[in-house]
């Protein structure tokens, strides 16, 4: 298939779009390039790739498939165990690739079990392991040290596909909300926190000013009974080619992206005052984890949790399910090729 590509630098995510038929496919195809051993050998960055490794990356991609594709015919009383296989090897395939070593065997995290509510199923992180690993090598500051242990409902309120969801219909309140951002010729980048978003989030403005640089990119423009909007403090040039130079870098800096088609222009700003912003391959390892070990150990947990007639668990199995297999892939087809790709069967950036 004849990809279309849309230059990185025109779209405020930083993400190369590829349009497609079938994103999911698109991924699986390009991950397993790599399941071939004389070309996984030609783009390693060690020529003399261990052939130990190249065996078990190989090996490892093939049964992520086909996990994948096995879970896709399960229920949500299985799927979950079948997705965690599926993203276990996944993630320890492309981590050997990326270090160019053997991972560790453990997975990282210890559970701690709540048998009270779905939202409450936790894991403390491990000193060692894939999870561990997995964070050292996302583009983060984050410490995995500094916030332990972690609960369902912290890892879908930092997820950037489930927060706004779970967020309206559940008691999670998101750590991160989708915002418009508007970018414009003269060299002005605006965005605003709407009323209802400030209501929710009541100490917002102070929040925001801590946050890593952000003081120094942005300031208040307009505060008044509709909310508060943000300008650039940074001087942009006029003109699109220096927006897209300076005024993009600058919005990654601060904005995170879908790797799922939305409006453009809409990027996901961190509101709370968390104390370790996860990151979004964390969050969905962490969620697939937990849910496998609630299905694989805790059927009576899981029984109980689906007859709850005030609790809609088994959307929220489903759709995290179903974000998992549509997004986790391409986070790891990202990080084994150092790029940043998006696949869609539409042109919204």
């Amino acid at each position: 298939m004849t990809f279309v590509n849309v230059p990185i630098t025109s779209s405020p995510s930083g993400y190369d779009i590829r349009l497609c038929d079938d994103p999911i496919e698109e991924i699986w195809s390009d991950l397993l390039l790599f399941a071939n051993a004389t070309i996984l050998k030609k783009c390693s960055s060690d020529p003399k790739l261990n052939d130990d490794l190249v065996k078990y990356v190989v090996t490892a991609l093939r049964q992520a498939r086909e996990y994948y594709v096995a879970s896709k015919s399960t229920s949500i009383y299985t799927k979950p165990l079948l997705l965690f296989y599926c993203i276990n090897n996944l993630t320890r395939a492309v981590l050997t690739v990326k270090n160019d070593s053997a991972v560790n065997k453990a997975h990282g995290l210890s559970l701690f079990k709540s048998k009270d509510n779905i939202w409450k199923i936790n894991a403390k992180i491990t000193k060692k392991g894939t999870f561990r690993q997995l964070a050292e090598a996302c583009d983060s500051d984050w410490d995995p040290d500094a916030c332990s242990p972690f609960t369902l409902a912290d890892a879908v309120s930092m997820c950037i596909e489930l927060a706004p969801d779970c967020g309206n219909y559940f008691e999670i309140v998101p750590s991160i909300n989708a915002i418009e951002i508007e970018r414009m010729s003269e060299g002005t980048i605006t965005f605003k926190i709407n009323e209802p978003i400030r209501k929710e989030y009541p100490k917002i403005a102070k929040v925001l000013s801590k946050k890593k640089g952000f003081a120094d990119a942005f300031e208040i423009a307009e505060d008044d009974e509709s909310g508060i909007q943000y300008k650039n403090k940074v001087n942009i040039p006029r003109g699109a080619k220096k927006m897209r130079e300076i005024g993009n870098p600058l919005i990654r800096e601060h904005f995170l992206f879908s790797l799922t088609p939305r409006d453009p222009g809409v990027g996901f700003l961190e509101l709370l005052e968390t104390k370790s912003m996860m990151p979004q391959e964390c969050c969905y390892y962490l969620m697939s984890f937990l849910l496998s070990n609630a299905v694989r150990y805790a059927p009576d947990s899981i029984y109980k949790w689906l007859h709850d007639p005030d609790m809609p668990v088994d959307w929220v199995i489903q759709r995290i399910c179903n974000r998992l297999a549509r997004v986790y892939p391409n986070y790891m087809l990202n990080m084994l090729l150092g790029e940043k790709l998006r696949f869609t069967t539409g042109s919204v950036i």
